[in-house]
């Protein structure tokens, strides 16, 4: 997460000149709960980080961190063992932020736990496809066009 730049803070309005004090209290508020929860990630108290994360989202309107603690909490919720609720959390990100920078991971996952769970080869091989196909410049592409063989040959049963 990037530190607030000085151009981020609200300019002084003169028909109200307490507005700009309040707004600012309100996004500092807003990094510091998502700190909050993000400490609790390092800490590896996971279900501390989803109740963190989750009230976040119900607390603030869309902003600039959303996408992040989205991310955050689906990638909690695996590390917690709740794949499925990591599943519709990477699915959702996916669908909702596909121009974000942690979309082709979160499809990664995807295909990862179609893959690993051996629970549908040819779901693992699409979403692997989608990972190159949709973010072709990602770091992932070379190892989804693997990944997506692997599935192929599984879902083949050789």
């Amino acid at each position: 997460m990037r530190a607030r730049d000085p151009g981020d803070k609200p300019q002084k309005n003169p028909a109200n000149p307490g507005a700009a004090a309040v707004l600012e209290r309100y996004v500092d508020n807003i990094d510091t709960m998502s700190q909050l929860a993000k400490t609790f990630e390092r800490e590896q108290k996971w279900s501390d980080a989803i109740a963190g994360y989750t009230n976040w989202l119900k607390e603030y309107p869309p902003n600039r961190l959303r996408s992040q603690v989205e991310f955050a909490l689906a990638w909690a919720e695996y590390q917690s063992g709740n794949e499925t609720n990591a599943l519709s959390g990477f699915t959702g990100f996916v669908s909702q932020h596909p121009t974000n920078h942690l979309a082709p991971l979160a499809q990664w996952w995807i295909a990862g736990h179609f893959y690993h769970t051996g629970t549908n080869y040819a779901d693992a091989e699409k979403n692997y496809e989608w990972v190159f196909q949709n973010w072709p410049a990602s770091a992932l592409a070379c190892q989804a066009r693997l990944w997506a063989g692997r599935a192929a040959m599984a879902r083949q049963d050789y």
